[in-house]
């Protein structure tokens, strides 16, 4: 049986880590190791932890990082052949992992799985889509599980890393997530990198879990949304092909506007954001673009080195971009 290695990264989330450490006592796929990063949290996890004994690893960071980083130090520790990137704020059916392993074993070295909203019946996400400004949506988002998409196993994009497979033989050749994300995108950027690569993601919605979205950051934090328009534009350089740049400023208007205006958020998700006001958002994301251009330098240089082993051609990445 495949060694499968879970990690679950935590920030001061402890009412929420429980119930999904319990999930992962009830999988079927015994051949497991759990493994917590606790990132720095004051609500009494690392104790909690340490109280568990051989049944989670934990690995304790001194300080918050951020989501990337604790990521990253539970790829260290992780002794399996699979690697499963899971959030704390997600409950999973008996079957996860096992059919996260199944997807590794048909040959894929990312998998997808559906992620259903904690509240409700709609689906939080199928696996990523990647657009032409350098964001990206999640697949079938605020879709009622009943739709015959979302049982249908297909291959996509890349993964949520709410609750994903990275097979080792990838995060080996590729790397893990980039730390200076911090949070958000970094899972895009990965899938990115793994695509690049000429390496394939399947969708299995056999794999299961319920998410509470947001539940650290909250759903529009100012911070949250800080990243979001730093962290695109750091995508779209480090990653993209090069003639997705030029109307990258305006495309983000476009499917922002649409987001909005359609039924990727729910009403209460639009009235929130509505909320905050036009003045702030704007402002909120000139802070994001100058933030990203003085990373712009260094990423170039990225973006060399992760060209220079480019498998793929740029036909076969122009094909996932969503307008």
């Amino acid at each position: 049986m495949t060694l499968a290695s879970v990690v679950i990264p935590t920030w001061n989330g402890l009412p929420l880590l429980r119930p999904c450490l319990e999930a992962m006592r009830r999988q079927t796929h015994t051949d497991l190791e759990v493994i917590v990063v606790d990132d720095g949290s004051t609500d009494g996890t690392a104790p909690f932890l340490r109280g568990l004994g051989s049944a989670v690893a934990p690995v304790i960071l001194s300080s918050n990082r951020g989501f990337a980083v604790a990521m990253n130090a539970g790829f260290a520790a992780a002794h399996g052949e699979v690697v499963v990137a899971l959030n704390n704020d997600t409950v999973a059916d008996p079957s996860f992992v096992a059919e996260l392993v199944e997807g590794s074993q048909r040959g894929f070295d990312m998998v997808a799985s559906r992620v259903v909203l904690s509240e409700g019946d709609r689906i939080d996400s199928a696996g990523i889509e990647v657009l032409r400004d350098g964001g990206s949506r999640e697949r079938l988002r605020n879709v009622p599980e009943t739709d015959e998409r979302v049982g249908q196993s297909v291959e996509v994009f890349g993964p949520s890393a709410a609750a994903a497979l990275y097979t080792r033989r990838m995060l080996d050749r590729v790397g893990g997530f980039d730390e200076s994300f911090e949070a958000y995108y970094e899972d895009v950027d990965l899938a990115w990198r793994g695509r690049l690569a000429g390496l394939r993601c399947a969708y299995n919605p056999r794999a299961r879990v319920r998410h509470v979205h947001s539940a650290t950051w909250g759903r529009f934090s100012r911070r949250k949304l800080f990243l979001l328009e730093r962290n695109r534009y750091w995508t779209l350089w480090k990653d993209y092909p090069v003639s997705a740049w030029p109307m990258a400023g305006a495309h983000h208007l476009l499917s922002a506007a649409s987001m909005v205006r359609g039924g990727y958020l729910d009403s209460g998700s639009q009235d929130e954001l509505r909320a905050i006001g036009a003045r702030t958002l704007a402002r909120i994301a000139l802070a994001g673009s100058a933030a990203a251009w003085k990373r712009f330098p260094s990423l170039m240089r990225e973006r060399r080195r992760i060209r220079a082993s480019v498998t793929v051609r740029e036909s076969e990445l122009n094909r996932w971009l969503e307008t």
